[in-house]
């Protein structure tokens, strides 16, 4: 028998986790949340977050639903309560997806918070970073224009080594030999510049479209992540569809 106890005692452990949630009304949960989702994408947080009460209180076995609550908690101020929420989905839903969400969002949003503090004791000196992230279409437009200046300097010097070229057929008729030499130097060494400025400026010219109509475009990372799982569940596995905002 001693060899069985732990076993045991995980199997009780396993049993009490499992308890049986209480389910109401889990569609007229998912509407409101959904609804409150929608709202919190807007950013009206204040009249998200009874959707997600009501969301909660009639189907306690998501754990979906109190991590929206917490979120939509969190970005109303209501960061006591926030930590509350956060902490019954890691409590309740041990091990889900959301669980481990609601661990990063709550140190998250304590970090957060204390770096608040900071700038106050500090009297706010900090600058703000600016709003929008990296200006990728200003970037890429930059470097597109010194890549254009770069082919333009290729051309010209192009030309130059054209120009010694020309230039050689007349001085090899000639018994000036200093002449000959320099007009070779000047044809190989504007050549060799003509072809780095050219090689130069395709990069920096593709560089630059890459960053001002491709970066430029790109979705700013989302805060929550949208996504289906298998999560544990009472007497198997389940399937959880988590909605971020």
């Amino acid at each position: 028998m001693r060899l069985f106890s732990p076993l045991l005692l995980v199997l009780l452990a396993g049993v009490a986790q499992a308890a049986p949630c209480d389910a109401q009304d889990p569609t007229t949960a998912e509407v409101n949340a959904r609804e409150g989702v929608r709202l919190a994408k807007k950013k009206q947080y204040a009249e998200a977050v009874p959707l997600f009460r009501i969301a909660v209180r009639l189907d306690g076995c998501s754990p979906e639903y109190p991590l929206l609550l917490a979120r939509g908690l969190a970005r109303t101020d209501a960061h006591d309560e926030a930590r509350d929420q956060y902490q019954q989905v890691i409590d309740r839903f041990p091990g889900s997806p959301e669980a481990l969400l609601a661990q990063k969002e709550v140190a998250e949003m304590e970090v957060e918070l204390l770096e608040q503090k900071k700038k106050q004791a500090g009297g706010g000196t900090e600058t703000p970073p600016p709003p929008g992230g990296t200006p990728w279409d200003l970037i890429g437009y930059g470097t597109m224009g010194a890549g254009a200046l770069s082919l333009v300097l290729g051309l010209v010097f192009a030309l130059d080594a054209q120009e010694a070229d020309d230039a050689l057929q007349t001085a090899s008729r000639r018994p000036d030999r200093a002449r000959y030499d320099e007009l070779v130097d000047q044809r190989s060494g504007s050549s060799t510049l003509a072809w780095t400025f050219y090689g130069l400026g395709g990069a920096l010219v593709a560089g630059g479209a890459v960053m001002a109509f491709v970066l430029h475009d790109r979705p700013a990372p989302a805060e929550g992540k949208a996504g289906l799982a298998v999560v544990p569940a009472p007497g198997g596995f389940g399937l959880s569809f988590s909605t971020g905002f």
